[in-house]
């Protein structure tokens, strides 16, 4: 679990960079604390439904977005060894 509250917070660093958003602009947009947000980006909070609704309302994504990198490489390995 603690890796998958690691990455999310990852993800949701790139994107808010990728927008060329600072903290602060992030907050303004989805009206959640900014050391909330830092928290939530340096895995230190694990973050909640409804926060995680705000901010990925915020920055225009979907909840797919933040978390289909975490599962992909599981998947492809048990794929593989489908395959094998």
């Amino acid at each position: 679990m603690d890796q998958l509250i690691k990455f999310v917070g990852g993800r949701l660093k790139e994107l808010r960079k990728t927008q060329g958003w600072t903290q602060e602009r992030l907050s303004q947009e989805s009206g959640i604390n900014p050391s909330y947000i830092a928290d939530v980006e340096r895995g230190e909070r694990n973050i909640t439904l409804k926060s995680f609704d705000r901010l990925i309302n915020a920055l225009g994504v979907t909840p797919f977005v933040l978390v289909i990198f975490f599962y992909i490489p599981h998947y492809v390995f048990k794929l593989s060894l489908t395959f094998s």
